[in-house]
């Protein structure tokens, strides 16, 4: 099934997100996840699985060891000795963060909510926002989507700025539904989240041919964006008790 989305707003993630789309996101996803969150259909969506399921993380960890040489011999200059070091130590570290963020309640992820993935609306009439690209999805702790957006499509500085609120915002979207996620969880799985997309960067640029100068630019985007959430959220001390 197709539809034309060619009359909506795109924005650039190079660019970045305005805290107002930001926003619009957010109530968005966290309605998206509230009808799904613990719904007893997840179960009869035989495709829809989580990514504990076998192959996933042998084939998710076996493609970033093979991504990270030529990561590295790409844009490691951009990142701090001690981002290296955990690069180096990343696939220790996979199938731990892949059981954390998809512990129950589960709800339907999308699993590749970024800003290059969205349409806003322009009309009264138009969804506020519609999102493509759902060859990703999972199921799941709903602090992945949220972590992911946040973290791949928010420039640093406007993050930081209203990350807090956003965060808050999304619980209190849930909430309106009758789901309690409570704060001390949703912040773990966030910082949890902002530690796994370590992945995506790193295999946008070492695993993928990079085909232009704005795909390049893209994945050192995303790879300070990343690096950023993760020393601000003190995400390099995690690892299993």
């Amino acid at each position: 099934m197709l539809e034309d989305l060619s009359r909506l707003r795109l924005a650039d993630q190079n660019v970045g997100c305005s805290a107002a789309d930001a926003e619009t996101v957010i109530d968005a996803i966290a309605s998206h996840h509230a009808h799904w969150w613990n719904n007893d259909r997840l179960a009869s969506l035989p495709w829809l699985k989580p990514y504990t399921t076998p192959p996933w993380p042998v084939v998710i960890c076996g493609n970033y060891e093979a991504a990270w040489p030529k990561f590295r011999e790409r844009l490691s200059s951009e990142l701090s000795p001690k981002m290296l070091d955990f690069g180096e130590r990343f696939p220790s570290l996979l199938p731990w963060f892949i059981e954390e963020f998809t512990r129950p309640p589960h709800t339907f992820l999308h699993g590749d909510l970024r800003l290059d993935q969205l349409f806003f609306g322009v009309r009264a009439s138009d969804s506020p926002v519609t999102a493509v690209d759902w060859q990703l999805t999972s199921k799941g702790r709903g602090a992945y989507d949220v972590g992911y957006f946040l973290s791949q499509s928010l420039a640093v500085d406007t993050r930081r700025s209203c990350e807090d609120q956003l965060i808050v915002r999304y619980a209190e979207r849930l909430v309106e539904h009758g789901i309690d996620y409570p704060r001390e969880q949703l912040r773990r799985d966030y910082r949890l989240t902002t530690a796994w997309c370590f992945i995506y960067p790193v295999m946008a640029a070492g695993r993928i041919d990079v085909a232009n100068d704005r795909q390049l630019e893209l994945s050192r985007t995303m790879l300070n964006g990343a690096a950023a959430a993760i020393e601000d959220h003190d995400a390099l001390s995690l690892r299993p008790d």
